[in-house]
């Protein structure tokens, strides 16, 4: 999800379109793929756009709490940005545009000789995070 705080936004204005982000501070993970290009999709359409920044770090906290601080746009999964999204202190951009979504998947033996404790495991991930995680509530529209 993209994100800025409201402060940043009005210092530097509120991009409508992700093509708009390459006129923007962006805050990246250093040495990662995903930061050398953040991909959009709308309408079948998809968009790749190449940023630069000049905050890097290897934690997403503190990419959030950078963007927070106001130093500039980051994208980061829900379930770091939910709560600053909720009191107010990010606000989503692009809206009506689709991030890459990251999958997560259980692998285990043969259900036949599974042990009930791994069976009980496996139902409670499902259940936690089942089709629309806690975190997602409320600001994510499906």
């Amino acid at each position: 999800m993209t994100c800025a705080a409201p402060e940043y936004l009005q210092r530097y204005g509120t991009p409508t379109h992700p093509h708009e982000l390459t006129s923007h501070n962006t805050l990246n993970f250093a040495d990662s793929e995903i930061d050398k290009e953040w991909t959009f999709k709308k309408d079948g359409e998809s968009v790749g756009v190449k940023l630069q920044g000049n905050f890097f770090a290897n934690n997403g906290n503190i990419l959030c709490n950078a963007a927070v601080g106001g130093l500039g746009i980051v994208y980061q999964p829900t379930f770091l940005v939910h709560e600053h999204l909720r009191s107010g202190r990010l606000v989503r951009l692009f809206d009506d545009w689709q991030t890459d979504e990251m999958k997560a998947y259980i692998v285990y033996p043969n259900r036949k000789f599974l042990l009930p404790k791994v069976r009980t495991f496996i139902d409670f991930i499902v259940d936690y995070f089942g089709d629309e995680p806690y975190w997602d509530r409320g600001i994510i529209q499906r």
